[in-house]
């Protein structure tokens, strides 16, 4: 098996010369790097063990690795944030906080801050979007 860069760049030091090497994504790291910094680079996904290529193979083509999705870069969200369906209008005998959800949703075409609903008088509300 032969460890495999999946980052884009990958620092090793070689440990003869005191020089940095940059290992490319797709190639494969030398065989000078010590355990240590192999187990070290694989446990963070830097490098990924493959098999060995046969010698009609070019040996540093790219792979078609997944992306590493750090813990504090979550996916973004796939889910909308605003109710779904009809909209459906309080009755005449709905409470203010009805008519406040309802002159603040998402879905209303004229709707209005929910903190301005919540300043106005039940009836300006029923009279604003009755009609």
């Amino acid at each position: 098996m032969a460890l495999q860069a999946q980052w884009a760049k990958v620092n090793v030091t070689n440990p003869d010369t005191g020089e940095d090497y940059i290992v490319h994504r797709g190639a494969y790291l030398p065989d000078w790097v010590d355990d240590y910094t192999k187990f070290v680079l694989t446990t963070c996904g830097a490098v990924q063990d493959v098999p060995d290529a046969s010698d009609d193979e070019d040996k540093t083509s790219l792979t078609d690795a997944e992306p590493v999705r750090l813990q504090e870069h979550p996916p973004p969200a796939q889910e909308s944030s605003e109710p779904s369906g009809d909209l459906e209008k309080p009755s005449k005998d709905a409470s203010k906080q009805e008519w406040v959800d309802y002159a603040s949703d998402p879905r209303n075409p004229n709707r209005i801050a929910k903190s301005t609903a919540g300043n106005m008088s039940q009836q300006a509300l029923m009279d604003r979007f009755s009609k």
